[in-house]
């Protein structure tokens, strides 16, 4: 089964069986606003990590599918960026304080 495009050809349409889930992605280095470009649809906002004190990012949005996500941590890779986080954010849950 094909991914749905949208007009553009390049923006994933969510898909009714499977809603898109929201993420939020913890990286070690503080980023600023301009880096939201690379992350797209996903907020970016500095927090400071609670179990070390050092500074960190949280990425934090939507993503339609496993293959979105993957791109989201290939970006994070191709930027040499610490990975301390990953995890999905159910409807009703309590979220990373910042």
């Amino acid at each position: 089964m094909e991914p749905r495009r949208s007009k553009q050809g390049n923006t994933r349409q969510p898909d009714v069986k499977h809603p898109p889930e929201f993420y939020e992605i913890i990286v070690q280095e503080q980023l600023d606003s301009l880096w939201g470009q690379w992350f797209e649809d996903m907020t970016l906002s500095n927090a400071e990590n609670s179990e070390s004190g050092v500074a960190c990012t949280l990425i934090c949005g939507y993503v339609a599918d496993q293959a979105e996500l993957h791109g989201l941590l290939i970006k994070i890779r191709d930027l040499n960026l610490t990975l301390l986080s990953l995890r999905r954010v159910y409807p009703g849950k309590t979220r990373v304080k910042k």
